[in-house]
Parts: structure tokens; C-alpha cells; sequence
């Protein structure tokens, strides 16, 4: 738990902590978020569009934390975002499907959810 409190302190860059809402999961009644940091070099909006923000997806028992070393070298030529898978670390904590394939389902589409309530996160690769 000390980690997570370091992230905003020793972050040079600026940092916004937000939860994101996700509320149309299959199979997952109620509202669910999605904790999630945005850091960036501070320039100006219209500089920052020129570049593709980096969107870092931790691993199953891992968290935001994992990049807690490397955020402000990772951060600080284009906006960068991470965040919490559902279920881990300070993202809510859904009854996720026991079926292998709909509990996968369920993750691309909170993140894809995710990903329509960040306006200038776009999909790129290969």
C-alpha cells in the first residue's frame, strides 16, 4: 500500500487519478469503475494531439503500481494512461462469469467501454 501512495508523490509529471464508469458489462448488474491515471509532458492540447497516447494494460495480480518506476520516463514526450483491470487493484471488483470465454468477453469489453469514455484514446497496431 506505501507504493500506491508514492505514485503521487514521487511523479514529477503531471498526474490526474480518476475512475472511470463502465456500467454495461454482460452478466455484471450494477455500476462499475475503472481506476485509471493519466500523466503527460503539460504541453499545450493542441501539441499533445500530435501525438498517440500510450495506454499501458497490466497482467492478471498486478495493478498500476507495476509501472510506479517508470511513469515519468514513460510519460514524458506524449500522454500516457494506466489503469485497473476490473477486479484489481483499486478498480471495482465485479462477479465476474466462471465460463473462461464470457469472463474474457467481459474484459475487452470494460475496456472497450473504457476506452469510449477517454476521448482521445484510439486504437492502433497491427
Amino acid at each position: 500500500m506505501k507504493l500506491l501512495f508514492v505514485v503521487h508523490t514521487d511523479v514529477t509529471l503531471p498526474i490526474r487519478s480518476m475512475f472511470v464508469d463502465v456500467d454495461s458489462i454482460l452478466g455484471c448488474k450494477g455500476k462499475h469503475q475503472i481506476r485509471t491515471l493519466q500523466l503527460g509532458p503539460g504541453r499545450s492540447a493542441a501539441a499533445d494531439e500530435e501525438r498517440v497516447p500510450l495506454v499501458l494494460v497490466h497482467g492478471f495480480a498486478s495493478g498500476v503500481a507495476l509501472w510506479l518506476l517508470n511513469l515519468d520516463h514513460l510519460a514524458q514526450d506524449r500522454t500516457t494512461y494506466c489503469f485497473d483491470l476490473l477486479g484489481f487493484g483499486r478498480s471495482s471488483r465485479p462477479r465476474l462469469s466462471r465460463d473462461p470465454l464470457e469472463a474474457e468477453y467481459q474484459f475487452v469489453q470494460s475496456i472497450e467501454e473504457w476506452r469510449a469514455q477517454s476521448a482521445d484514446v484510439k486504437v492502433h497496431g497491427s
